[in-house]
């Protein structure tokens, strides 16, 4: 067999003592028996059952001595592996070296387990060692490893490199680091590295100061820049000129604006392939406003049959969630009644806080045109009659909206709808 790979856990029973009986053989055993009967349980120095494994021996009368591994314990019951080799790493069995035994002989322990249990605690780091140093090596100068026995096939290490007299590590077992010390860092630009401390270079970043214990950024004022106690600022009294890629979401226009470099998103704004100016800028907010703001725009159509009755009519295609729509509703002339024609056509709007419209219907007869609003629809068409056409808005969507058009009376044909939405 193979020698062991880790130290088990090992200890040792009562001697024969005025309060416990010298141990022994209860019954024969022959040389192939595991399982042995003694006249008393034996028990640990605490005078308690025993739990973990042991070692005894028993000499027969040809003074054979053979060692037993005992694995378990039950009262007096042992049960045990036969023929243990008397020295070396391996504690398994061996038909060779088992004897016949009798009843009545001697079971004694093979050695005093007290040392060796305090030295392997030492060595797991349970007691202390008793000393103030820990030594391992040779005494020569060669390479010394301390390992991590995980299970992994390339173990982590600590190691002592004789070469360079430091220490590496390795936490995959293959790949070595330095293990402490400015000898394994390297300075890099703006990076001082002294007697194993790390510090920023001042002189070789003057952008940086320390103050009050904080690692701060200089700033420079310059032109259209103020610094002052306050912090940093736009001075209004100087042009500001922007020659990198800047992005807005709210531009205030205060002053004039200097676009130096090619602005694409500006340019779809304002519908051109040259860079935008202040003027471009003037033109798309109006020459008096303060705020920019850029605009989505899209177009487009639907039809609802009134025969579709009451219902929700969702438009989509917009291709972004709008902010604002504008509706234009109009129906087909048709014959209200053998006396008069009309034709209906509304303009609404709605957004997320409010909606309306204003509504017109033409007497193609009589040529009159009555005029109506609706402050709480977005499409209201009445034939002034009990014929009544409204669309109510419901929400906007990632990709357009939703109408909620309610039909009182009778069909009245289709109702045509042009939008414009806007984010």
């Amino acid at each position: 067999m193979a020698d062991i790979t880790k130290v088990g856990d090992f200890v040792y029973f009562q001697l024969g003592t005025p309060s416990t009986p010298q141990y022994k053989l209860e019954k024969k055993i022959g040389t192939t028996d595991t399982t042995i009967l003694l006249n008393a349980e034996p028990l640990d120095e605490t005078g308690a059952s025993i739990t973990d494994e042991f070692f005894i021996a028993t000499t027969n009368s040809d003074g054979v001595t053979e060692v037993m591994k005992v694995t378990n314990v039950s009262t007096t019951t042992l049960t045990v592996v036969r023929g243990i080799a008397r020295g070396g790493l391996d504690f398994s069995g061996d038909s060779s070296n088992t004897a016949v035994h009798q009843a009545g002989q001697e079971v004694f322990q093979v050695f005093h387990a007290g040392l060796f249990n305090m030295a392997l605690s030492a060595i797991k780091g349970t007691i202390a060692t008793g000393g103030a140093a820990l030594k391992i090596g040779t005494e020569s100068d060669v390479d010394t490893y301390i390992y991590a026995e995980n299970g992994d096939a390339n173990p982590p290490y600590i190691k002592y490199v004789s070469s360079s007299n430091g220490w590496v590590y390795a936490d995959d077992g293959s790949s070595e680091n330095p293990l402490g010390g400015a000898g394994a860092l390297t300075a890099g630009d703006g990076i001082d590295i002294t007697a194993g401390v790390i510090t920023v270079d001042l002189a070789a970043n003057p952008g940086l100061e320390f103050s009050s214990g904080d690692l701060k950024t200089k700033v420079k004022a310059s032109a259209g820049i103020t610094l002052d106690s306050d912090g940093l600022s736009l001075n209004q009294a100087e042009n500001l000129t922007m020659t990198g890629s800047v992005q807005f979401s709210d531009l205030r226009v205060n002053e004039a604006v200097a676009v130096t470099s090619t602005s694409s998103e500006l340019n779809k704004v304002h519908n051109t392939t040259s860079n935008v100016n202040a003027s471009n800028l003037n033109e798309l907010t109006g020459a008096g406003s303060t705020i920019l703001h850029f605009h989505k725009f899209a177009v487009g159509q639907f039809v609802r049959s009134t025969a579709s009755g009451t219902g929700a009519e969702t438009v989509t295609g917009v291709g972004f969630t709008p902010r604002l729509v504008r509706i234009t509703a109009a129906t087909s002339a048709y014959t209200l009644s053998s006396e008069f024609r009309v034709s209906m056509t509304s303009w609404g709007h709605a957004d997320n806080t409010s909606e309306g419209c204003l509504a017109q219907i033409l007497d193609l007869d009589s040529g009159t045109i009555p005029n109506n609003s609706n402050a709480t629809s977005i499409i209201w068409l009445n034939d002034r009659s009990t014929n009544i056409w409204i669309g109510d808005f419901v929400n906007f969507t990632t990709d357009g909206f939703v109408i909620d058009f309610t039909l009182t009376g009778t069909d009245i044909g289709s109702v045509y709808c042009t939008y414009e939405c806007f984010a």
